[in-house]
């Protein structure tokens, strides 16, 4: 069955901040554990001290570089 984009997400992976997604790129959200703020890179643009909320945030990220107190995230796809 094919990924429905606009439905749940079927995979998911811890992320490392600083190393490249293991799934890919563009997760289409992460799910936080400890909130805060992280270094990321949304549309091919690397955006610093984005506010990460603690559970779900609708965010296409591409790579979470490191920096940032945001932790236990996960990628969602």
């Amino acid at each position: 069955m094919a990924a429905n984009a606009g439905g749940p997400a079927e995979k998911m992976e811890l992320i490392v901040k600083g190393s490249p997604l293991a799934n890919g790129t563009g997760a289409r959200g992460i799910l936080c554990g400890t909130p805060g703020t992280a270094n990321i890179t949304v549309g091919g643009v690397a955006l610093v001290n984005v506010p990460i909320q603690q559970g779900y945030n609708p965010i296409r990220v591409q790579s979470v570089q490191t920096g940032g107190t945001a932790d236990n995230m996960w990628a969602l796809y």
